[in-house]
């Protein structure tokens, strides 16, 4: 059986961050929602339970990457970060589109254009198609 792959995961850095970074991760959400990503199709890792052990959030987070997603947009940050380097690795493995913003300060606009460029994407009310 073969499940349908069209969710986008949030990879960024987490250990070392303030709030774990999580406030970069909800506004990579809504970022990716206001350039036409449904929310219902944003993995958002900053929203699973934290587990105890970095190595099971790490298997749960590739579990789910592996699985549901098609492409991983990356967060400032992601090449010092061995669980964002290993997502993205994992990604590439498998042949995802990944999207590396060089934009630090998240303003919308720039944010919207990298994604719609590096995606290849046209914005429509509901969800991006692929040109």
């Amino acid at each position: 059986m073969t499940m349908k792959k069209d969710s986008i995961y949030i990879s960024g850095p987490m250990t070392g961050y303030d709030d774990l970074n999580f406030p970069a991760f909800y506004q990579a959400v809504e970022v990716l929602h206001e350039a036409g990503w449904p929310r219902q199709q944003i993995v958002n890792p900053a929203r699973f339970p934290c587990e105890p052990r970095w190595e099971e959030n790490l298997c749960r987070d590739l579990a789910v990457l592996a699985q549901e997603c098609s492409t991983v947009f990356v967060l400032p940050g992601w090449m010092e970060s061995e669980g964002a380097v290993g997502e993205v690795a994992v990604a590439q493995f498998l042949g995802m589109m990944v999207c590396d913003t060089v934009n630090e300060d998240y303003s919308l606009s720039a944010i919207k254009q990298e994604v719609i460029m590096a995606l290849n994407l046209t914005p429509s009310p509901r969800r991006f198609e692929r040109q």
